[in-house]
């Protein structure tokens, strides 16, 4: 027996993992993307003006497409929206893009924490894997909608 439209299990499994990629992606703003160290140990510097490149987080690009992703995920899994699991799709895409495309090609920077400090690396943190896996659920929330349409798809 099925409860109100949307409350299939795989409308309820659309949105559960739309929350989660909304949850994995916010993870990236506040987690670094990319992490410096210093002769192997966390990057400190006495210098204020320094600290603050130890550590960089994700784009601010990402705050929308959380909101985008969190309805979408609501339209997708409880309404049955073909159309949300499309937008939910882009907005994975979107996220996954800004990764790519912004915060993996800084991974290996050091910025100025490598100009004054010579044993300085970059690697990526966790919020660059978040923002990766975040943008991967949102895709697969996307496609499980699109490929189990719901009862009233639209």
């Amino acid at each position: 027996m099925r409860g109100p439209r949307g409350s299939d299990p795989v409308g309820l499994t659309v949105l559960l993992v739309g929350i989660l990629a909304a949850a994995s992606i916010a993870a990236a703003l506040v987690v670094p993307v990319v992490e410096i160290t210093v002769n192997g140990l966390p990057c400190e510097p006495a210098d204020v003006e320094l600290a603050k490149d130890c550590r960089a987080g994700g784009s601010i690009w990402l705050a929308p497409l959380i909101l985008l992703i969190l309805v979408m995920a609501a339209g997708a899994g409880l309404g049955g929206s073909r159309a949300a699991g499309t937008a939910l799709i882009a907005a994975g895409v979107a996220v996954l893009g800004l990764a790519i495309l912004l915060d993996l090609p800084s991974v290996g920077d050091t910025g100025a924490i490598g100009r004054n400090f010579e044993a300085a690396r970059a690697m990526a943190g966790p919020g660059l894997w978040a923002e990766l896996a975040g943008g991967a659920l949102a895709v697969l929330a996307g496609a499980m909608r699109l490929l189990r349409p719901g009862r009233l798809a639209t």
